[in-house]
């Protein structure tokens, strides 16, 4: 017969900062950020093999779409459906995170952009292989960070990293009033709290902004009379 200790060890330990733990805090883009950069992209001479309007086509398909790195890494030619009604791409299962086929909308100017790349690219070949050499890649993004002003860690530590994209994606998402539901689809998670907690970035502009939608409580001049107000006595 075993006698069990009344004090458990794991007592002993200290329960660890979920901030200190994260390897790195991301923040969302400014929309004037993510325009710099991607100009900025865009502009910058061929790196490494892969000219600037790709990168810049690269960074707005997944600041529109919230691919992560290994899901646009796979992507080929076959992925695209640009003629569709949505235009989509077609993350499958095997590159998911989530591990099931997800089918993602694209905006139709991006899809016309993507048409000349994803047609000049070879059948089964990635659309952007710059993607499949992750350390380079990251040098690349940097560089191109750089040449746009942005810093890639601000004052306070947060980052803005390629993954940052997707943040910012989400953030938008909860900016432009999408419902917590579309935002989780759009997203692609199971858990609402995920979307909402951490993808949802927003300042104080945007609390300040979503004040606006409450009623306007000020007096207002009386017209008529409410049903509360006391009688109004006229002399005789």
């Amino acid at each position: 017969m075993s006698v069990r200790d009344p004090e458990s060890p794991l007592t002993q330990l200290k329960r660890g900062n979920p901030k200190k733990n994260r390897r790195r805090l991301r923040r969302a883009f400014t929309d004037d950020e993510l325009r710099w950069l991607i100009r900025a992209a865009t502009n910058r001479p061929e790196h490494c093999g892969v000219p600037g309007p790709v990168r810049g086509l690269l960074y707005r398909l997944v600041a529109e779409t919230g691919l992560r790195q290994n899901e646009a890494r796979t992507l080929t030619p076959e992925a695209f459906d640009l003629d569709g009604d949505p235009p989509t791409v077609t993350v499958h299962a095997a590159y998911a995170k989530a591990g099931r086929e997800d089918v993602v909308p694209l905006r139709s100017a991006t899809a016309a952009d993507l048409r000349e790349l994803v047609r000049d690219t070879p059948r089964g070949e990635q659309v952007f292989p710059i993607l499949m050499d992750h350390k380079q890649f990251m040098r690349i993004f940097r560089g191109d960070l750089e040449a746009a002003g942005v810093a890639y860690r601000d004052e306070d530590g947060w980052c803005a990293d390629f993954h940052a994209l997707r943040y910012t994606f989400v953030t938008n998402l909860a900016r432009g009033g999408i419902t917590p539901k579309m935002a989780m689809d759009l997203a692609r998670h199971r858990d609402i709290n995920l979307t909402l907690a951490r993808y949802s970035h927003t300042g104080v502009q945007d609390r300040a902004r979503a004040l606006e939608a409450l009623p306007d409580l000020r007096p207002q001049p009386s017209v008529g009379s409410h049903p509360l107000s006391p009688p109004i006595h006229q002399g005789r």
